[in-house]
């Protein structure tokens, strides 16, 4: 008896069989029957696959992508919070009461080392030390060519290639050979129409992203392998309970004037959206200086390291070579400051 996959690839192959005879005969009773006429030259217009490539095609695309609707993928149940749909991202949290468990070398993580919202995942990856316990390794895509012009965000990061001029400090996508993110992201949703960012931490085992949002990584990785962890180093945090509060409220004025306030001045389109928005850069600047010197140090909020840092220090180490030298030239840099350096 035929398995339900097999009866699909037979029904598939026999139906592009039959469309592709007829495609092929068109020409010849064109004279006969008029309204064939117009097929004809449309068939003219087109180079027409052979039918084992038609078959091909269609099979790929049947077994290797998912249609993450619905929260259902891979045959998999999903919480309604992960993935609603293709213009979503992806938001998935690893527990063990969820799909994604916390198992060692189950998870893969795609970063940039240009992008400082990747950075922020990647440092986590490092503090925790989820590389050696966890087994998470990186691909890390190109910080360029990214987009054809008038096509913005497509077709996206790519990786370094077998038929593309190497790039120092990328990786080949260590787990599929892809050449762009974009089909990484296709894999966990056929129908996807958001941005194809980093991070994207990839589960292998049930093939499809756990999540790309590089806040929600940032605090979720801290303790989501902590069962599988050393014990030192689960007790490892960024967010402890007494700083709860402060890194909250500071997060969320500092990613909005900051470390995206950046991008928000240095991609402004006219000289008055840019005006607008560079102020409110060097403010929070300044108020992280002060912050820093009230609290003594060594870190923003005073003797421990928590994500306050993580972010600052995301959007800082590429300020001078990089925001400066495009779009700020006219202020100050961030090593002629005492107190954030």
């Amino acid at each position: 008896m035929l398995s339900r996959v097999a009866l699909h690839t037979f029904l598939i192959t026999v139906g592009i069989s039959v469309l592709a005879a007829f495609l092929t005969a068109a020409p010849y009773y064109a004279e006969s029957y008029p309204m064939l006429s117009r097929l004809t030259q449309l068939v003219d217009t087109f180079t027409i696959p052979t039918i084992p490539q038609l078959a091909s095609i269609a099979i790929r695309k049947m077994g290797n992508s998912n249609d993450a609707t619905n929260g259902v993928s891979n045959g998999v149940s999903f919480p309604g919070t992960w993935h609603t749909g293709p213009d979503d991202s992806f938001h998935g949290k690893i527990t063990n009461d969820g799909p994604f468990k916390p198992e060692a070398d189950r998870y893969h993580l795609y970063v940039g080392l240009f992008c400082p919202f990747a950075h922020r995942a990647n440092i986590v990856r490092k503090v925790k030390q989820l590389d050696k316990y966890a087994g998470i390794d990186v691909s890390i895509v190109k910080p360029y060519p990214k987009d054809e012009p008038g096509k913005p965000s497509w077709p996206g990061w790519r990786f370094n290639h077998k038929e593309e001029e190497y790039y120092e400090g990328a990786t080949e996508d260590k787990l599929f050979g892809s050449r762009f993110m974009h089909e990484v992201y296709f894999k966990a949703d056929s129908k996807y129409k958001g941005k194809y960012s980093v991070p994207v931490l990839w589960d292998k085992k049930l093939n499809t992203i756990v999540n790309n949002e590089s806040a929600e990584l940032l605090r979720d990785l801290q303790t989501a392998f902590n069962e599988i962890l050393p014990e030192e180093i689960a007790n490892l945090t960024l967010y402890p309970k007494n700083l709860q509060k402060h890194i909250d409220t500071i997060a969320d004025w500092m990613g909005d004037y900051l470390n995206t306030g950046v991008y928000k001045a240095g991609f402004a389109p006219d000289q008055e959206v840019y005006e607008k928005n560079l102020p409110p850069v060097f403010a929070a600047l300044n108020k992280l200086e002060r912050i820093a010197k009230e609290n003594g140090g060594p870190y923003i909020l005073g003797e421990k390291m928590t994500e306050v840092d993580v972010r600052a220090y995301a959007t800082i180490v590429r300020f001078d070579p990089v925001y400066v030298q495009r779009t700020y030239s006219s202020k100050y840099k961030i090593m002629e400051d005492r107190n954030i350096c």
